[in-house]
Formats: C-alpha cells, structure tokens, sequence
C-alpha cells in the first residue's frame, strides 16, 4: 500500500495549460515570465536568485535571438542575455506566477504569487510589475 502525504503549504499545483499558454503567446511576439527563482530547479544568474520579482523576457523577437529556446511539460530553458552576457536559465513551470505577452495577453496564478512580488499598482495602470 502507498502512504501518500497531505500537500504542504509550500506545494504548488501546476495548471497543465502554463506550457500551453506560453506557446500560444510566443506566436504573437515576446513574452515576460514572472517567476520566483527561489523555487527548487530554477537556474538563473546568482545574483537574482533571491529576487522574488524577477521577470524574464523571452521570444523570438528579442534584440539577442534566442537559438535554444525549448519548452517542455517541465518548464522552459534558454540561454538569456543579461547585461550582454549569456547564460543559460532554466524555469520550471511551478516557478512561474505570471505569463504576459508584450501582444496579446496575460495569465496570472495569484496563489503562487510570493508576498515580495506584490506591488501598488496605481502608478502602473494595474499592470502587473514587481515592486
């Protein structure tokens, strides 16, 4: 027989369309992922992976072309410029709060958004930015 434990506070259900969203708007131009990089698997450049508001831009029409940009059930990877220096990040789907296209749309998990991440937004139109 299997025991199987009750979630944490800290478990995160994925809705399955995150990997479905992201393509659809990648069809439309570039795309911001807000995440937390504090989450287990996430890879980004040390000096952000306490940032609870980061926010990574990626798509086809980035000044910087994105040649290995790959999406999986998982999560996404690609080699990203920050600061004109490459590196390569990887951003599991539990990781991600926020997906807003720069054309078409957004989509918000607000029960995954980290406390840090929320921010007055009467400066910004009620569009969703880090504090």
């Amino acid at each position: 027989m299997k025991v199987v434990e009750p979630p944490s506070e800290r478990t995160v259900i994925v809705p399955p369309c995150a990997r479905t969203i992201v393509e659809a708007l990648l069809r439309t131009g570039s795309v911001d992922l807000y995440l937390d990089p504090r989450e287990p698997g996430v890879v980004v450049p040390p000096r952000f992976r306490q940032d609870a508001g980061l926010a990574l831009r990626i798509g086809g029409d980035l000044p910087v072309p994105l040649a290995d940009l790959y999406v999986d059930d998982d999560g996404l990877s690609a080699t990203l410029s920050f600061d004109g220096q490459p590196f390569h990040c990887e951003v599991p789907w539990r990781a991600v709060v926020a997906i807003v296209s720069t054309q078409a749309g957004r989509a918000v998990w607000a029960a995954r958004m980290p406390p840090e991440f929320l921010c007055d937004d009467s400066h910004t139109g009620g569009q969703l930015s880090p504090r």
